[in-house]
């Protein structure tokens, strides 16, 4: 735990959490706690407290070569149990079992060096098979995993060309502003140890190198978001439910969220990725199944087999990436500026009014039971080509052409004459000035912040 100068006036005032984490010696809580003045009274507390961190600090110390030790959490109304919380930073967890691979079945679990906020990440553990998930940690399947090593070379990487990934996951309690994500990203391929030292790389250039990603899922209890991403395209092409950007809306609060009548996600459900093939072994797409025991609907699927970037068709180009192989991602962190996944949906919804990072369950989500299989079904073209979901009021029916190119449509309509600098590539200065950029993606326009990661159809008021 990194003790920071108390002054005159001051105290250094934690949340639990961070608290918590300090005394399990993860240095990413330092980062989290705020420096605020404080009277005489409140300074004892905050004083009394650094003295318990110290006392804590040295238990932790003295149990330095143990691996792991109970403890209990609050998991902001959620039911997953927390059974452990390793004191010390542990790069290799253990192995997780997952039929169908090439060679060995038995995967390493690799956490990662930096986590999402560019601090030390979060340790991920593993409990009966599962990968349970620390806040702020990302873990990586690998080969083999070498404790203060890391190597491109030593991460497994699964071909999705034909294939189907499907794993277990309990989202249950993990709310607005808490993103869980199981993904893949081309990072075997990379050379380049980036900033964060273990090679990681994906399309939003988190660690400073970008590369080509495929998000199966993006999601907490209320939303859910499946998207492809070529390696120069940080919004790529997505399905799912909640939140702003281009995306094809395939479901509503009744059939996905806490006691929906379909996926209940106070309850764990299977999570089926397709990655099929057409026309002689190009990429279709990806359709992603929900199913759960027990649901009335059967299941719930999106599908993401449109994908236009810069004027073109490019969701073949990805077809010798996911050929080639990619390296299985598991995350899971939190911010109070998630919106563009769990806010406003493009039909009008809004799942979540507003984020709430510091409700984000300590530890506790979970994916198990991971299996790879080939995919030899027939889908229909029809099936997977389907154009964004039009947002709804002004912007009329697609018009035109390809995209909405007619009168009424996303070229002529609100994104045409009505703003004709979007239509031009640009914003108003004051709005790039925080960040904000028009994206032209085939015959659509929508907005891009640089800063926030943000997307939305229009530029906030």
């Amino acid at each position: 735990m990194e003790l920071l100068q108390v002054e005159k006036g001051d105290v250094e005032l934690c949340t639990d959490e961070a608290q918590l984490l300090s005394a399990m010696g993860t240095p990413a809580a330092a980062a989290r706690c705020a420096r605020r003045r404080a009277t005489s009274r409140p300074a004892a507390f905050g004083l009394a407290g650094l003295a318990a961190a110290l006392l804590l600090l040295g238990a932790s110390v003295r149990h330095i070569t143990s691996k792991s030790s109970p403890a209990v959490a609050s998991l902001a109304g959620g039911k997953l149990p927390t059974t452990q919380l390793y004191e010390n930073p542990v790069q290799c967890p253990g192995s997780v079992n997952v039929p169908g691979l090439n060679g060995s079945t038995q995967v390493q679990v690799v956490n990662s060096k930096v986590g999402h906020l560019g601090v030390d990440a979060g340790q991920m553990h593993i409990e009966g098979g599962a990968v349970v998930m620390h806040m702020e940690g990302r873990a990586y399947f690998a080969d083999k995993c070498t404790d203060g090593y890391y190597s491109n070379t030593d991460y497994k990487s699964v071909s999705l060309l034909g294939k189907t990934v499907q794993f277990e996951v309990d989202l249950a309690g993990v709310g607005c502003g808490c993103n869980v994500a199981m993904y893949f990203v081309a990072m075997k391929q990379n050379g380049d140890p980036t900033k964060c030292q273990d090679y990681y790389c994906d399309a939003n250039s988190v660690c400073g190198v970008q590369c080509a990603e495929v998000d199966v899922m993006e999601a907490n209890s209320l939303v859910w978001r499946s998207t492809l991403h070529l390696p120069n395209d940080p919004i790529g092409s997505g399905s799912g439910y909640g939140g702003t950007g281009p995306h094809q809306q395939t479901w509503t609060s009744e059939q996905y969220g806490p006691g929906s009548s379909c996926i209940d996600t106070n309850k764990p459900f299977r999570v089926l990725a397709h990655f099929p093939v057409h026309d002689g072994g190009k990429f279709q797409g990806m359709m992603v199944d929900l199913q759960q025991d027990g649901s009335s609907c059967g299941s719930l699927t999106a599908s993401v087999g449109w994908y236009h970037f810069q004027n073109a068709d490019v969701l073949a180009t990805m077809t010798e990436a996911l050929a080639q192989g990619m390296v299985p991602v598991i995350s899971y962190w939190k911010t109070d500026d998630l919106l563009w996944l769990d806010g406003s949906d493009v039909s009008g919804e809004t799942p979540c009014q507003v984020d709430r990072p510091l409700e984000c369950p300590l530890v506790g989500p979970r994916i198990l039971n991971f299996e790879v299989s080939e995919f030899k079904e027939f889908i229909h073209d029809s099936t997977m080509n389907i154009k964004p979901t039009q947002p709804p009021g002004a912007y009329g029916a697609y018009g035109g052409d390809a995209y909405g190119t007619g009168a009424g449509g996303y070229g002529a309509g609100v994104y045409g004459a009505a703003s004709p600098q979007a239509a031009a590539g640009g914003v108003p200065p004051a709005y790039a000035a925080a960040g904000w950029t028009a994206v032209q993606n085939g015959a659509q326009v929508y907005y891009y912040n640089t800063q926030t990661q943000e997307t939305a159809w229009d530029l906030p008021a």
